[in-house]
């Protein structure tokens, strides 16, 4: 059984599904409609929306599942992405974007789990990503300010993207017992 250690009294959303649904989300968000931490809620709403929408074959015309969230510039050798598969000068540094159903207890994060914890997470985008001169960088990678409160509010929602239900069934704890 795993439970997650970062879940705390203080997660207004705890025993509630989700405070937001992603499959109601539009590309389209903006920060005023989805709250005080809206920035960042968007676009992981807007990766959502397009990892569910678009292929994820390296030979389709779509790779919108697939984002460079500039973390390095350039990317070092043999970790260069979806580029590996496609060859084409815009892929490089652009993988595919995760769910983030369970995300508070996936740590640690990016393709390479250089981000040890979901603060750090919030770091990286809100400055615009590691490397932000890196020219592939998605449109959506901008920069943003969190206040002190805003942080702690959306770290309480994506802890609240935690499914306790799914995490504690017996039936899924032990993949070679069936």
């Amino acid at each position: 059984m795993i439970a997650s250690s970062t879940m705390t009294s203080r997660t207004p959303f705890r025993n509630r599904r989700s405070a937001a649904s992603f499959s109601s989300c539009s590309a389209t968000s903006s920060t005023t409609s989805v709250g005080p931490y809206g920035a960042v809620v968007a676009i992981w709403c807007a990766r959502v929306i397009d990892s569910s929408a678009a292929s994820t074959e390296p030979g389709s015309s779509s790779h919108s599942a697939f984002h460079n969230t500039a973390l390095y510039n350039p990317y070092p050798e043999r970790n260069l992405g979806i580029f590996e598969h496609t060859h084409r000068p815009t892929d490089l540094g652009k993988f595919k974007t995760p769910s983030l159903r369970n995300v508070a207890i996936t740590a640690p994060y990016m393709h390479d789990g250089s981000v040890k914890t979901l603060d750090a997470v919030l770091d990286h985008y809100s400055a615009g990503g590691r490397a932000s001169t890196n020219p592939n960088r998605d449109n959506l990678i901008r920069g943003f300010v969190l206040t002190p409160q805003n942080r702690i509010d959306l770290i309480a929602f994506l802890e609240s993207l935690t499914d306790t239900d799914l995490l504690r069934d017996p039936r899924l704890s032990d993949p070679w017992q069936h």
